[in-house]
């Protein structure tokens, strides 16, 4: 079990949505849903490497306690950067999950 000294980073859940400006052009908006606490760590670019990733893009993990709502479709906001849900791998007691996350860099 994580202890909830080591959420120490606070990430807000979003969902991204079509709307119309004044113009008629379509822009995409992001929407606060609601917000968790996690342990975000950056992967290193050799982890990457080893991996077979690309290094266009930042990868985070995120361990949070478990949340249904929390979805693919979904995006975190930490630090002011938007990031895409990438994974949401539940624990073996459902207690806590591990987020893999990414934005383009």
């Amino acid at each position: 079990m994580i202890s909830a000294g080591r959420l120490r980073h606070k990430l807000t859940v979003k969902s991204m949505d079509n709307t119309k400006d004044a113009t008629g052009r379509l822009s995409k908006i992001s929407t606060r849903i609601f917000d968790i606490r996690g342990n975000v760590q950056v992967l290193s670019g050799s982890e990457l490497v080893k991996a077979g990733v690309s290094l266009s893009n930042e990868y985070v993990s995120i361990v949070a306690r478990h949340d249904v709502r929390i979805l693919h479709k979904h995006f975190l906001e930490w630090k002011g950067e938007l990031y895409s849900i990438e994974s949401i791998r539940p624990s073996d007691n459902n207690l806590q999950m591990i987020i893999t996350a990414s934005r383009e860099v």
